[in-house]
């Protein structure tokens, strides 16, 4: 994808609906982590590990990588 599609499909997202900040944090995720479709459903709660304004994302994949979450992104 385009720097400008990205932007689009960010900003395409309504902040003041319901699921906005779900929705927003959901692509955010998706697109800054390289997560692909089937490991982002699969996530639960416990899969994001914050600490001290930096996280990491466990992947339940079959190498059951971790991925770091960005400041941008806690």
């Amino acid at each position: 994808m385009s720097q400008s599609e990205v932007r689009r499909l960010v900003t395409s997202v309504d902040l003041n609906g319901r699921n906005g900040a779900r929705d927003l944090a959901i692509l955010q995720l998706f697109l800054q982590c390289g997560l692909r479709v089937s490991e982002l459903v699969h996530l639960v709660r416990d899969d994001v590990i914050l600490h001290k304004g930096v996280g990491r994302l466990r992947v339940r994949n079959e190498k059951g990588r971790q991925e770091q979450i960005g400041r941008a992104h806690v």
